[in-house]
């Protein structure tokens, strides 16, 4: 009895104990960087972003050093933060060197839990087919944006409290991405596949914390067998395949019919035909149940990121009522020189718009706090001899890059007119300085081969979302509310209070 207490009490601190000298042992040449005194789980969910990293941005970052931390995603791995000078060497390099797509996996514990990730037909669905075809699509998108809000918006006649702008903007992008990414037939407001897709986004998002807690690291893999939360999402995708059997068929259809006329405009413009594209190019079978593992993982990919991109705007704008009032007179010059639905040519005349949004994006990374994230598939030397080991996490600090004042002048300051100054300055109708471009000093869309290929899509709905609020309301935080954080931070993100209430008010015409 005594050796089995013993044991009890012996071999978890053993294991602790060998998990802090492997990873130890692996960076041991990176310096760790750790709260003083209070060092505990607790501390680092509330002041990690602010103090931890900040700390290692200020004493090592700044001076060209790369630093280490707890990794949240993989503690038996450290988690090494990179100065800017390796990031040529890091945004650039092959998958096989630093993974993104296994960054990912970690992240969400994808393979162990039976979820599909990101893949790279996904991303070139997206990269190719997307932004080739987003011209045509903007007027289904602002369709599909007007209806959304005209549904779900209460009677605003008089200042009305909404609780949750957040789940409102949501429900309007989905209905957006839906229709460009699966059609209207099956992408309408009301179809199976929206209620689907929204209620997978939120099983993902509720039961990954879940899980971790039922259940040790070394038996997660068990929960895709044993748990109903993970069952009651892989019930949900086997359903998603099955609605997109027949598109799926009408699409192959219809371009083996293209191929042989060799004539004539294509049927079908939406993700399911681009991911078509890409498998008949390879010569490749592509089976509805393929089509839902890559279209279901870029809706939840893009869901909240968008969403709560946009939510950030929002509480931008209501902290700075001046620029949201010159941007409103911006859209309103726009429309009334340019009759019919918005284009991308004249949403790309919304400058100042534009600009806002990229310093909003400036101030709060939108989520992203940390940029880059790859994880090491072999040890790897940089070009000045510095050197990681395989499988370590690696990262950027793009938040604390954003409010370095030797990449930003007075960062501390939301400037909505800076990127247009920029742009501007260097040359009016230059791709610099835009909502969209990637920069090496600005990394909320990352860099290199793994920019985000979803960034046009996601500037044009943003500019649609914020139009048609700016357009139709005037919006405000109740002073009840003022003193409530418009920011909330966890670990490693930093986000919008989806839970702060937002007053709205009908504009007159």
């Amino acid at each position: 009895m005594a050796l089995l207490l013993v044991s009890s009490i012996l071999l978890p601190l053993l294991g602790v104990w060998y998990m802090y000298i492997s990873t130890r042992s692996k960076a041991s040449h990176v310096p760790l960087v750790e709260f003083e005194g209070d060092n505990s789980p607790a501390r680092y969910e509330t002041d990690t972003v602010t103090v931890l990293l900040g700390k290692g941005y200020k004493e090592y970052t700044k001076k060209d050093l790369p630093f280490r931390i707890q990794n949240p995603f993989d503690p038996k791995q450290p988690l090494i933060v990179l100065p800017f000078k390796y990031l040529d060497e890091v945004k650039w390099a092959p998958k096989s060197r630093f993974s993104f797509y296994d960054f990912i996996d970690k992240l969400g514990s994808m393979t162990q839990l039976g979820i599909p990730l990101l893949s790279h037909e996904g991303a070139m669905s997206a990269r190719i087919g997307l932004n080739k075809a987003l011209g045509s699509k903007i007027a289904l998108m602002q369709e599909a944006c007007v209806g959304t809000f005209e549904k779900l918006m209460p009677d605003c006649t008089d200042w009305t409290e909404v609780a949750t702008p957040y789940i409102i903007i949501m429900q309007v992008f989905a209905n957006m991405s839906a229709w460009v990414f699966v059609g209207e037939e099956i992408g309408s407001r009301e179809s199976e596949w929206q209620k689907l897709t929204l209620g997978y986004v939120h099983k993902v998002n509720a039961t990954l914390d879940k899980v971790r807690a039922r259940y040790p690291a070394s038996l997660l893999w068990l929960a895709k067998y044993l748990d109903s939360d993970v069952k009651s999402m892989a019930k949900d995708r086997q359903v998603a395949g099955e609605l997109l059997r027949e598109p799926l068929e009408a699409r192959l259809a219809a371009s083996k019919d293209q191929l042989k006329s060799e004539r004539g405009s294509r049927h079908f413009e939406d993700g399911v035909q681009w991911l078509a594209d890409i498998y008949m190019d390879k010569g490749e079978t592509l089976t509805p149940d393929m089509v839902q593992q890559k279209l279901v993982t870029l809706v939840f990919a893009s869901i909240h990121s968008t969403s709560s991109a946009a939510l950030t705007i929002l509480l931008d704008m209501i902290a700075h009522p001046e620029a949201a009032e010159e941007i409103k007179q911006e859209i309103d010059r726009v429309r009334s020189a340019n009759s019919g639905p918005w284009t991308r040519q004249t949403l790309g005349e919304l400058r100042l718009l534009d600009s806002f949004m990229r310093e909003s994006a400036r101030f709060h990374a939108f989520a992203q706090v940390l940029s880059l994230q790859r994880i090491a598939q072999v040890p790897w030397t940089f070009s000045d001899g510095f050197s990681i080991p395989a499988g370590a996490t690696i990262a950027f600090l793009g938040y604390h890059q954003g409010h370095d004042p030797d990449f930003h002048p007075d960062p501390e300051t939301f400037d909505p007119k800076r990127h247009l100054r920029k742009r501007e300055a260097y040359d009016g109708d230059s791709q610099h300085f835009r909502f969209t471009s990637v920069a090496d000093d600005l990394l909320h869309f990352g860099s290199g081969v793994h920019a985000c290929p979803g960034r046009f899509f996601a500037q044009e709905s943003l500019k649609l979302i914020m139009v048609h609020l700016l357009t139709n309301y005037d919006f405000k935080v109740a002073e009840k509310d003022e003193r409530v954080p418009k920011m909330v931070v966890r670990n490693l993100v930093l986000k919008a209070n989806m839970a702060l209430p937002v007053l709205f008010k009908e504009r007159k015409a």
